[in-house]
């Protein structure tokens, strides 16, 4: 799948910015990643890995280089095990996560296994909705 936030991902040496986001959210994530790129912010994401490359290699390449890392958080999110994964690459090389809460959320849409990364998502400092037109989270 082509996607393209409306930015090219950086690519120069420097400090940046990996966002992990849930691919079928990227109509949603995209306005909250150009802001934060109109705003400055060097960001990274999965857009022109050449056909042929190890993905999941690029990928963790890219996470244990970057200097944070931006969870956009859907409940779609807790129903991948590749998200899990960033995260958990990301902790290993000590890369602050910063989770940026894009949706209500409902305990009963979040798989009881993905328990522990919800509450390890609600335990960070996050951002809700990016600039904070914030939501309101209903755990029932």
């Amino acid at each position: 799948m082509k996607r393209n936030f409306g930015f090219k991902p950086y690519e120069d040496s420097g400090k940046y910015g990996f966002i992990s986001y849930k691919s079928e959210d990227e109509k949603t994530v995209a306005p909250y990643a150009k802001a934060l790129h109109d705003k400055g912010v060097k960001l990274w994401y999965d857009y022109g890995i050449p056909a042929g490359e190890d993905w999941f290699e690029t990928i963790s390449q890219k996470i244990v280089e970057s200097s944070f890392m931006i969870v956009f958080v859907t409940q779609k999110i807790f129903h991948s095990s590749v998200i899990q994964i960033e995260i958990k690459t990301a902790e290993m090389w000590d890369i602050p996560v910063v989770p940026v809460f894009i949706e209500n959320l409902t305990r009963g849409a979040i798989p009881k296994k993905s328990a522990s990364l919800l509450a390890k998502l609600s335990l960070k400092q996050g951002v809700d909705a990016v600039f904070y037109p914030c939501l309101s989270y209903n755990f029932d």
